[in-house]
């Protein structure tokens, strides 16, 4: 599959909304919150392990509703999981421009 038609499925993604998650979270009896930070929404589930480990999945909204960011949190430390526009750019940015010299 070639660089351009990926990326725009990445940015075309919108994931499990917002209520989906909310309602899994429920399920599952782990704790959530919801923020709004500026023109996103975030959503933060707190769960633990086994040998009681915290972990915190945050979910990023855009002001569309789509998913667009994922992070997990364990011992103060933050990944990223999923972020929808870096991975567009990476893959943007990696397409090389065809030099055509025209005489």
């Amino acid at each position: 599959m070639n660089s351009v038609k990926k990326a725009a499925e990445y940015l075309m993604y919108k994931g499990p909304t917002l209520n989906e998650l909310i309602l899994e979270a429920g399920e599952k009896k782990f704790a959530y919150t919801v923020k709004n930070i500026e023109n996103d929404v975030v959503l933060e589930v707190k769960s633990n392990t086994s040998y009681d480990l915290e972990i915190i999945d945050r979910y990023w909204y855009n002001s569309d509703n789509e998913l667009y960011k994922q992070t997990l949190t364990m011992r103060d430390k933050e990944k990223v999981i999923f972020d929808k526009y870096q991975e567009a750019k990476i893959l943007l940015e990696a397409i090389k421009p065809n030099v055509s010299l025209i005489s």
